[in-house]
């Protein structure tokens, strides 16, 4: 059975073995325990026993939740952990007073984009050269 549940530093190694798999540019351990230390940041994981399968790390920024890093285990995806983790991040958000959620989501990936879009998030705005190699970064935005 799947729970979620706040992300601790004893879930970081198994966040980061999916981080490194999921992202072509995984975010460092550093970032992940800079969040876990600051306020105003929630940080979710899924899983199932003591086993990470997913996490979610979220923002809240005035009005804005913004979304800053998601990813599932490649063994659960397409089993709705991921759309579990955002409907639970985008609940707390708006218990905490955000209006609505915001992400950045590579050109290239198509595949996120149509989660997302699935979920009711629409592309609003580009910001060119966004990532490091200077592939262009799609603004999707979700009124809560």
């Amino acid at each position: 059975m799947m729970r979620i549940c706040k992300m601790t530093p004893d879930d970081l190694d198994q966040v980061m073995a999916i981080e490194t798999t999921a992202f072509k540019d995984p975010w460092r351990r550093s970032f992940f325990l800079s969040d876990l230390s600051r306020s105003g940041t929630i940080l979710l994981v899924a899983k199932i026993g003591s086993k990470v399968i997913g996490y979610i790390d979220a923002w809240l920024l005035g009005d804005e939740l913004h979304l800053a890093n998601i990813a599932v285990d490649q063994e659960f995806r397409r089993r709705g952990v991921g759309t579990k983790l955002i409907k639970k991040i985008m609940a707390i958000g708006r218990q905490q007073g955000a209006k609505y959620i915001i992400l950045e989501v590579r050109r290239s990936n198509i595949g996120a984009q149509m989660f997302y879009e699935k979920l009711g998030f629409y592309h609003f705005y580009t910001r060119p050269r966004y990532y490091s190699n200077g592939e262009d970064a799609l603004i999707y935005k979700l009124d809560l």
